[in-house]
């Protein structure tokens, strides 16, 4: 990707528990070498958190315990500051409550990331929900349901930037799953009109 004249930035999906301070430092480094010195290049780290309710991280198997998460994202901040965190949120997971889904949020913004990837959960084929889901084990959102915590957790973020006056980037309000694999919710299949209607439901007063 560095070779290439026009790449201006570089975005990389991981673990926190993967996050090394070489590893920090070394990607801090990167720079294509054509790049004008003077202009800045863009890197952003982004990290698979989904969840701070320690029941659900346990039933999704994530690996790491929330400490991690914090650690990592400190680390980040303190070795390369000029780097973009972004952080992975799912709504939706199993037993979990709108209190439990918005607390996940301000977890996240009192953990210091710099941005946020809302998804809501999908239950694809061949997983390990799917069996679950079709003995009715695990409900998924309505479209209703999910605008209705996207909206709430905005306000969070906004209040947060306000308060501490630091911006916060929300790059993804919403996700698809692979059509020919997706069981549930199948509202999530129509992205276009999942947009043009989440566009009118956050413009409502």
């Amino acid at each position: 990707a560095l070779s290439q004249p026009m790449v201006e930035g570089l975005i990389i999906a991981t673990r926190p528990d993967c996050l090394t301070d070489h590893f920090i430092q070394a990607i801090a480094q990167l720079k294509p070498a054509h790049y004008p010195e003077q202009q800045a290049f863009h890197i952003s780290l982004e990290l698979g958190f989904q969840t701070s309710k320690e029941q659900s991280v346990q039933f999704i198997r994530r690996g790491y315990e929330n400490q991690c998460y914090v650690q990592a994202v400190a680390a980040i901040h303190r070795l390369a500051p000029q780097i973009h965190v972004v952080t992975h949120v799912i709504f939706g997971l199993p037993e979990e409550t709108t209190s439990d889904m918005l607390s996940t949020v301000q977890f996240v913004l009192a953990s210091q990331t710099d941005g946020i990837k809302f998804t809501v959960l999908h239950i694809l084929e061949n997983t390990d929900l799917a069996p679950l889901w079709k003995a009715g084990q695990v409900p998924t959102l309505s479209q209703e349901e999910y605008f209705s915590l996207l909206k709430q957790a905005l306000a969070q973020v906004q209040e947060y930037t306000t308060k501490h006056e630091k911006p916060i980037v929300i790059h993804r309000l919403t996700g698809d799953g692979p059509k020919k694999i997706l069981l549930a919710p199948l509202w999530t299949a129509n992205k276009k009109k999942v947009l043009n209607d989440l566009t009118a439901f956050l413009n409502e007063e």
